[in-house]
């Protein structure tokens, strides 16, 4: 699947990306009518899309990002097809959008109550996309992508066997963008130092070969 803007395809890194290069939820719209096309199957569109346009514009560059990592990284391993991994990405952080913007956009620590609330958006995307788009991948990275090879994640504490393969690429995807792209709170790292944390992590929050092949395809 060739992801375009303008006619032209989409190749550079993601990080390149920002704002001013693409509309994040134009994009989302075209991905989910080529897939529904592709795939011969009925996508909820209309339904899918008010979801992700509740999230601030930050979050939904911020899956456009994630969606293009995944589908690089599948493409680097083919371990998973890269366009549902695209999609997969995409969605990740749906969840949010059941999240009050203000404690997503807030620019200093978050109380414990509005941690409680952020914590659950892994749990609130599952709901939603197993509803509307009933694709066992798709709502896997939704529901598990902030768990940890050592089972200290949240919010279900899933341990290395029980995470699956694309929830794993989903996990760096996220971890390296999150980190690397300007938020609300703190600076943003460089590629080297993110990628050097993803590597401080590797066994124990990421899985160690697609830290591996994920440093490879970045640098």
């Amino acid at each position: 699947m060739a992801i375009a803007k303008n006619g032209v395809l989409l190749s550079q890194p993601a990080f390149l990306y920002s704002m001013q290069d693409i509309n994040p939820v134009d994009c989302f719209l075209r991905t989910l009518t080529l897939l529904s096309q592709d795939w011969e199957m009925r996508i909820p569109i209309e339904s899918l899309m008010k979801y992700f346009a509740k999230m601030p514009e930050l979050f939904q560059l911020h899956s456009f990002r994630v969606a293009l990592y995944m589908m690089q990284m599948a493409e680097a391993t083919a371990a998973a097809p890269a366009d549902l991994c695209f999609l997969a990405g995409f969605c990740h952080d749906l969840g949010k959008s059941e999240i009050d913007n203000r404690v997503l956009n807030k620019p200093s620590a978050l109380s414990p109550d509005e941690w409680a609330q952020i914590s659950q958006h892994p749990r609130l995307g599952g709901q939603i996309l197993s509803k509307l788009l009933p694709i066992s991948d798709v709502i896997s990275c939704a529901k598990y992508h902030h768990e940890k090879m050592d089972g200290t994640g949240y919010p279900y504490r899933l341990k290395d066997p029980e995470i699956p393969l694309m929830v794993r690429i989903c996990s760096i995807a996220d971890a390296f963008d999150a980190m690397t792209a300007a938020r609300p709170y703190g600076c943003p790292k460089t590629k080297l130092e993110a990628i050097s944390e993803l590597k401080k992590g590797s066994g124990t929050q990421f899985d160690p070969e697609l830290v591996d092949v994920f440093s490879e395809l970045i640098a």
